[in-house]
């Protein structure tokens, strides 16, 4: 096993070739801006390339029990995962692209713009509000530099979503991945969330995650939520009170 070849450093320019082929398969667009998800995608498979080739242990879409007993939180420790919490202290530092910041967050295809919204909370002075292009598409947040955090500790990770749109998309789920991507896909509607345009918690238990084939100790993705079909541009949810209970 000698290497690998990838095709092309830009797109095609968008009024195409001679004969009119134009395809976005290339690391950075027509203007120079990055392709995040591709580059992402190539530097996992570059930094890991012999031990996948020779030593691969194939990911594994693990099971997550929705009927878990309802647990009060309200007497236990929380920790904020930035930005997306007011609840201090927090888990991680700072999110963003600079060197400063210990995670990012970012949707496939910059399928979804987040705003602050200050007008619809359900703690804190306001919550994120992400409006959507398009279907079929994911917005995850996870650490930097390949670094991992360790969940044991913790009891749950929680989290408030509200969306009217909702009600009219083939999906709306929650996955949770490990470091090796062992995920879980959980349907928020089985989770306790309904198309209402309220605001409703969501408890996904950690000792009911590491029994569904997640390591808890090892995440370098924090939280994905992906929507399916039946999106509409403009369509939105809001994301508050992202935190880890003890």
């Amino acid at each position: 096993f000698v290497g690998a070849h990838f095709f092309q450093y830009h797109d095609q320019p968008m009024t195409g070739r001679n004969d009119g082929e134009a395809l976005l398969r290339g690391f950075v667009d027509a203007v120079g801006a990055p392709n995040y998800r591709l580059i992402e995608a190539n530097r996992k498979i570059i930094f890991n390339l012999y031990e996948d080739r020779f030593n691969y242990v194939l990911p594994k879409k693990g099971f997550y029990n929705t009927s878990v007993t309802p647990v009060d939180d309200s007497a236990k420790q929380t920790l904020g995962i930035h930005h997306f919490s007011e609840m201090s202290p927090y888990l991680t530092k700072k999110i963003g692209w600079g060197h400063d910041c210990d995670t990012q967050e970012y949707s496939w295809d910059n399928s979804a713009s987040v705003k602050y919204d200050g007008n619809h909370k359900v703690e804190g002075i306001g919550s994120y509000r992400f409006t959507l292009k398009k279907g079929w598409s994911r917005w995850l947040i996870q650490l930097k530099h390949k670094k991992t955090i360790d969940f044991s500790p913790y009891s749950a990770l929680k989290f408030a979503i509200s969306s009217k749109d909702a009600a009219k998309w083939d999906a709306f789920t929650a996955i949770i991945q490990d470091s090796k991507g062992n995920h879980i896909s959980i349907p928020l509607k089985d989770a306790g969330f309904k198309p209402d345009g309220n605001f409703h918690w969501i408890r996904l238990d950690l000792a009911a995650l590491k029994k569904g084939g997640i390591d808890v100790s090892s995440s370098n993705t924090l939280l994905q939520i992906s929507w399916g079909g039946g999106v509409q541009r403009g369509h939105s949810f809001n994301l508050d009170g992202l935190h880890v209970v003890k």
